[in-house]
């Protein structure tokens, strides 16, 4: 695998991301600012993470396993069984605690969110930064490339490929496939000559 690099944009509360060709998202907030010694919990960072995979990078076997399908619990609320997905085999923070389903634009493809929290009671005591959690980020993706084959986005053409056959990854961790670079090039031949 080409050497990839890990970009992070920080907004205010949350930090985005790539790695290995899956966005993922890195946020923080806080319940409440007012301290209540009662309640102490309610002050402090609240972490999570999440990682977002696209259905035109997924296997269609490992996307059919992913898509899960919701059942209604007692009192009639909706919930998916996230638990028993390959999603909840990955290396996340004390296991996975979060799972939605998003649409893309026009609802053209599927995208599933899963996440982990810092919230647990064995993690009172503990203080996190973006840099640790950053790293657990990185092996969650990991554990997902060991677990799949995942397609990375072209950063030129927006369609998919792998780094190994039909691209690479730039020194920025950008994927372009061979033939856009060779399209590209050929432009600015053109637009010199």
């Amino acid at each position: 695998m080409p050497n990839e690099t890990l970009h992070i944009k920080p907004p205010a509360t949350r930090w985005d991301g790539n790695y290995r060709g899956v966005y993922f998202r890195i946020s923080t907030h806080r319940l409440s600012e007012k301290s209540d010694p009662e309640w102490p919990e309610l002050t402090k960072d609240n972490w999570a993470f999440y990682i977002y995979l696209i259905e035109r990078q997924c296997p269609v076997d490992y996307w059919e396993a992913i898509w899960l399908e919701p059942k209604r619990e007692r009192g009639g609320w909706l919930n998916y069984p996230y638990y028993a997905c390959p999603l909840a085999d990955l290396e996340w923070h004390c296991g996975m605690t979060w799972y939605s389903k998003e649409n893309g634009p026009d609802e053209e493809f599927g995208i599933v969110k899963a996440g982990c929290d810092y919230g647990h009671l064995w993690d009172e005591g503990y203080t996190y930064s973006v840099e640790g959690i950053k790293r657990e980020v990185m092996a969650c993706i990991d554990s997902l490339h060991e677990q799949t084959q995942i397609l990375w986005r072209c950063s030129a053409c927006d369609e998919y490929g792998l780094p190994d056959d039909t691209g690479f990854v730039t020194r920025d961790g950008y994927f372009l496939h061979s033939e856009c670079v060779w399209k590209q090039k050929e432009e600015r031949e053109a637009k010199d000559a």
